[in-house]
C-alpha cells in the first residue's frame, strides 16, 4: 500500500513537472479532490462534486454546476459552504470561480478560506481568510478570480446572511443565500514548485520549501529562524530587515525586548505609553523624552504637545493652565468636577482626591466630608454607615458599634444580623429555606440561593429546586417511561399526560401492555401456549410454545412448516431444504419432477416445470426419450434431423412437424421454412415453387439444367429422366427427341441424307456426307447422279441388289449401336439426378 502511495505521488509530481502552466489541482493529469457543501442539491444531479468535474458551463441545464435548495425553501439557508479536499497539499496560486449564470448575484458577500486539516467544520472553525467580497461594492463577477499564494489542501466558500445584511447588489437576496457553483479551477503547483511552468524549485533557503507561487519568494518563512523577510537575510538584534538591509530597532517595545527582526515592529507590544508600527511615538495624552509624563486637561478637541506637554488652546473648565494638570481651588475628582465637602476650619481639600486632610466640620463624615449621620447609621471609620443587619423586633443598631444589642430577626446571625443561618439565604430582604437539593447536600449560597458547588444528582434549575427531564418524585429518583411523542413525564408523580408510546401501559408508560414485549414494547408476543403471555422484557414464553412453533420466543414455525399456525407442511424443496415459514415457497427451487410455488406438483413423464406449471416436452428426444423434468431439455440429446435448446426446430436443409422432409433448391442456396418446407425468397433457375424440389416444364437432371427434346405434340419430357411420354415430333429419335433418326436431317429431321459413301449417314445439322459420295453422286449432298446405279454395278459385274442391301443393314445395325450407347448413357445420368 506504501509503495503504491510513493508511485501515484511520484507519477503526479513527473505531471506537474512537465506542465508549461499553472495546473488544475482538482481535474487535470489525473489529480482530483473530494467536495461537499452544506445543504442538500437541488436536483439529484447537482451535487457538490460538479463543482469540480471539470466543465465550465454556466448554465444550470447542463447538470454540471453544484446547486443547493432554493433561497426561502428552507430555513437554515442564512450560511451556507463548499469546500473541497485535495489528494495532498499543494501550492495554490489563485482560484477561477464559475457561478451560475442565473444565481451568481446570491454570492454577494462571500468568502473563500483554506484549512489544512481534513475535519473541518466551515461555520465554526474557519482559518486562513484568502478573500472576503465587500456585498456594498456591487454584485461578484459571474467568473471571479481570486488570488490564494498559499500551500494548502483544503479550500471553503463560505457565504452568510447575517441579521442586518446589506448590499448594493441588485438583485441578490439579503435573508438568505445558496451554492450556484458550477466549476472551481484550483489552479498551482506541486508544494515545492513555483512559476506559471511549475517548473522551477522553491529556494533551499524558504521554510520547508514553500514559496510565492507566482515569484518564488519566501513569503511564508525561512528555513533558518534566524533569517527574515522574504529574502531570508540574517539581521542581528537590535536591527531589523528594511528594503533588504539590516538597520536598527526604531522604537521602545515592551521590557526592553528587541524588535522583531523581520519587520521592525514589537511582537509582544510597545512599552508604556508608546505606540505606532515602531513604537516609535507617544500615544495619545502623554508626552515627554520617554512619554512617561500625562497630558493633562486640554480644551475639548485638542491634546498636548508630545514635546512640551502644553495645551495649545488651553484647559477645560475647572482646571489651571499652562499644563492643565491642577484642579483649581475648592475643586477635585475627575475632570475637576466636584466641588469639595465640610472640611474642618473651613480648608480647601486636596485636589486630587477631594479628602479633608485636617477633619471634617462636626456632624459630617467621609474622606471627603460631604456625608451627614441620620438615624439608622453609625459611624465606621469616620464614616457614616447603615446598620448591616436585621435587629429583633426591627429596632435600630446601635449608633457606636453598629450591632443589635436586643438580638436578630429568625434565620439572621452574625455580629450585625446581615448573615443568614446555613439551609437558608436571602431573598427579598428575608433570609428563606434554600428551595433545592446541592450536590453532596451541601447549603447553598446564603446570598444568591445558588447551589455553587453544583446540583444533586438528577436535579436541575436556577436553585436545583427541580427534577431533570426524565426524572420525577420529591427525590427525582423516579425514571420517567415512554410518553407519546417523547414527551417528558409530569415531574411529581411520572404520570404521561398525553399517554404513552404505543403499546406501553398507562399512566407510567414504563410496562409493555400484555402481548408486547422488548426495550419499546415493538415486538409482538408469539404463539405461547394455551394463551399465556410472554415476558414483557425477554420475550420468552413461560410455558413453551403451541404445536409447530419454535422456542425460545414462538414466533417462527419449526422448519418444514408454514403457513397461519404453522399448521402446513413443506413441500419438495431442492436438496432437503425447508421452505419459507410465511409462504411455503422454496427459494432454491424444487427436487427434480416437482413444480409450483411450494413444489407440491408432480410432473408426468413427456412434461416438465415451466413458470410453475408442468407443460409438455417441447421437442423431440433421441430415441424417443422424454425430456428432463426440470429443465425440459434432452440429457441423452436430439432425435435425427432436430436441434434447439429443447430440440424442438428441424436442423437446416429439414422441415415439417418429423423433420424428415428435405429441402428443395432454394436461390442463393436458402434454408428453407421448416415446417412447410417453402423456400421464402424463391427457387434456383429453372426449379417450380414453392417447394423447389421439381424442374420447371421444359427443364430435366440433377440441378434442373437440361432442356427437353421435341416431344410428340408439344408436350412435356419427364423432368427427372427427359424422355418424352408420347414419342417424339417428326423424325426425330428417341427417346429424347434431340437427334434426328437415321438418314434424316433438318429442321424437326424432314428431309432425307443423299448417297453418302460406305452408307454412311449424313449430317443431321447440314445433310453433308462427311465420307463423301458413293460413286455416281455428287452434290453438296450427294443427291446428284453421275451414272445410274445399276451401270455401276455392270461395271463391277456385282448383282446390284447385293450391295444396296448390304448398305441397308450397315445402317441399321450404326443406328442402334449409336442409339442404345446414348439410352444408357441419359439413363445413367437420369439416376444421379434421383
Amino acid at each position: 500500500m506504501r509503495a503504491c502511495i510513493v508511485i501515484k505521488l511520484f507519477v503526479l509530481l513527473i505531471f506537474v513537472n512537465e506542465t508549461f502552466s499553472f495546473v488544475n489541482l482538482v481535474h487535470d493529469q489525473g489529480l482530483y479532490g473530494a467536495a461537499a457543501m452544506s445543504l442538500n442539491p437541488a436536483n439529484s444531479a447537482w451535487i457538490a462534486g460538479k463543482a469540480i468535474d471539470g466543465n465550465t458551463n454556466q448554465n444550470y441545464t447542463s447538470n454540471s454546476c453544484a446547486i443547493t435548495d432554493i433561497p426561502h425553501h428552507h430555513t437554515n439557508n442564512e450560511s451556507v459552504w463548499w469546500k473541497v479536499w485535495l489528494d495532498r497539499p499543494f501550492n495554490v496560486a489563485y482560484l477561477e470561480i464559475f457561478f451560475e449564470s442565473k444565481g451568481y448575484k446570491n454570492a454577494t458577500g462571500f468568502s473563500i478560506y483554506t484549512y489544512d486539516t481534513q475535519v473541518f467544520y466551515p461555520l465554526i472553525d474557519p482559518e486562513h481568510l484568502v478573500y472576503q467580497h465587500d456585498p456594498m461594492s456591487g454584485c461578484p463577477a459571474s467568473v471571479m478570480n481570486i488570488t490564494v499564494n498559499r500551500v494548502t489542501q483544503g479550500i471553503v466558500y463560505i457565504n452568510k446572511r447575517p441579521p442586518g445584511f446589506t448590499t448594493t447588489c441588485k438583485g441578490a437576496d439579503t435573508a438568505y443565500t445558496s451554492i450556484n457553483i458550477c466549476e472551481v479551477k484550483i489552479m498551482g503547483c506541486d508544494q515545492s514548485k513555483y512559476g506559471v511552468d511549475c517548473r522551477s524549485d522553491c529556494p533551499q533557503k524558504c521554510k520547508h520549501y514553500h514559496c510565492d507561487a507566482f515569484n518564488g519568494s519566501c513569503v511564508h518563512g525561512c528555513s533558518d529562524s534566524q533569517a527574515v523577510s522574504s529574502y531570508c537575510i540574517e539581521c542581528k538584534h537590535g536591527t531589523f530587515a528594511l528594503n533588504g538591509v539590516c538597520v536598527n530597532c526604531q522604537g521602545h517595545c515592551k521590557d526592553d525586548a528587541y524588535c522583531n527582526t523581520s519587520t521592525g515592529g514589537c511582537d509582544g507590544g510597545c512599552d508604556t505609553h508608546w505606540q505606532g508600527r515602531y513604537c516609535q511615538d507617544c500615544v495619545q495624552g502623554f508626552y515627554g523624552d520617554n512619554c512617561e509624563k500625562q497630558c493633562g486637561e486640554c480644551k475639548i478637541g485638542s491634546t498636548c504637545n508630545t514635546t512640551s506637554g502644553l495645551c495649545p488652546n488651553g484647559c477645560k473648565d475647572n482646571w489651571t493652565p499652562p499644563f492643565c494638570t491642577e484642579c483649581e481651588s475648592n475643586r477635585y475628582g475627575p475632570n475637576c468636577s466636584n466641588t469639595c465637602g465640610h472640611c474642618k476650619d473651613g480648608k480647601a481639600c486636596s485636589t486630587v482626591t477631594g479628602a479633608c486632610n485636617n477633619g471634617c466640620e462636626y456632624g459630617w463624615v467621609g474622606k471627603q466630608c460631604d456625608t451627614e449621620c441620620g438615624d439608622g447609621t453609625y459611624v465606621f471609620d469616620d464614616k457614616c454607615v447603615k446598620c448591616h443587619g436585621l435587629c429583633k423586633n426591627s429596632a435600630p443598631c446601635n449608633k457606636s458599634t453598629g450591632n443589635c444589642d436586643n438580638g436578630c430577626n429568625d434565620h439572621w446571625t452574625g455580629n450585625f444580623c446581615n448573615v443568614c443561618s446555613d439551609g437558608t439565604y436571602v431573598s427579598e430582604g428575608n433570609c428563606v429555606k434554600c428551595q433545592g437539593v446541592c450536590k453532596d447536600h451541601a447549603p447553598c449560597n446564603k446570598s444568591t440561593g445558588t447551589c455553587d458547588n453544583g446540583c444533586s444528582d438528577h436535579w436541575t434549575g436556577t436553585f436545583c429546586e427541580e427534577c431533570t427531564d426524565g426524572f420525577y418524585n420529591t427525590n427525582c429518583s423516579g425514571i420517567c417511561g415512554f410518553c407519546v411523542n417523547d414527551e417528558i413525564c409530569e415531574k411529581t408523580n411520572g404520570h404521561c399526560n398525553h399517554g404513552c408510546m404505543t403499546n406501553f401501559k398507562e399512566p407510567l408508560c414504563q410496562d409493555c401492555v400484555p402481548g408486547f414485549h422488548g426495550e419499546k414494547c415493538q415486538e409482538m408476543c408469539g404463539e405461547c401456549k394455551a394463551g399465556t403471555v410472554c415476558n414483557s422484557r425477554s420475550g420468552l414464553c413461560p410455558d413453551g410454545c403451541e404445536d409447530n412453533w419454535m422456542l425460545p420466543n414462538c414466533t417462527a414455525c419449526k422448519p418444514y412448516k408454514y403457513g397461519p399456525n404453522c399448521t402446513l407442511n413443506c413441500g419438495h424443496c431442492k436438496e432437503g431444504m425447508s421452505c419459507s415459514t410465511d409462504t411455503g415457497t422454496c427459494s432454491g427451487g424444487c427436487e427434480e419432477g416437482w413444480n409450483g410455488e411450494r413444489c407440491d406438483t408432480f410432473c408426468t413423464s413427456g412434461t416438465y416445470v415451466s413458470n410453475g406449471r408442468c407443460v409438455k416436452c417441447q421437442g423431440v428426444c433421441k430415441d424417443g426419450a422424454p425430456c428432463n423434468k426440470t429443465t425440459g431439455k434432452c440429457d441423452n440429446g436430439c432425435s435425427m434431423h432436430r436441434t434447439g435448446t429443447f430440440c424442438e426446430e428441424c436442423l437446416d436443409g429439414f422441415y415439417n412437424t418429423q423433420c424428415s422432409g428435405v429441402c428443395g433448391s432454394c436461390v442463393n442456396g436458402d434454408v428453407c421454412e421448416k415446417i412447410g418446407g417453402h423456400c421464402v425468397n424463391g427457387c434456383m433457375e429453372n426449379y417450380q415453387g414453392p417447394l423447389c424440389r421439381d424442374c420447371v416444364p421444359g427443364f430435366f437432371g440433377k440441378k434442373c439444367l437440361q432442356k427437353c427434346g421435341k416431344c410428340k405434340s408439344g408436350e412435356a419430357c419427364n423432368t427427372v429422366t427427359g424422355l418424352c411420354p408420347d414419342g417424339c415430333e417428326g423424325h426425330l429419335l428417341s427417346p429424347f427427341c434431340k437427334e434426328c433418326g437415321p438418314y434424316k436431317y433438318g429442321v424437326n429431321c424432314t428431309l432425307d441424307c443423299g448417297h453418302c459413301k460406305r452408307g454412311v449417314p449424313c449430317s443431321v445439322d447440314t445433310g453433308n456426307c462427311s465420307t463423301g459420295c458413293l460413286k455416281g453422286w455428287s452434290g453438296t449432298h450427294c443427291t446428284v447422279s453421275i451414272h445410274s446405279v445399276a451401270d455401276t454395278h455392270r461395271e463391277h459385274g456385282l448383282n446390284p441388289a447385293v450391295p444396296i442391301l448390304s448398305s441397308v443393314l450397315g445402317i441399321t445395325l450404326i443406328v442402334l449401336i449409336i442409339f442404345f450407347v446414348r439410352y444408357f448413357r441419359q439413363r445413367t445420368t437420369s439416376e444421379g439426378v434421383m
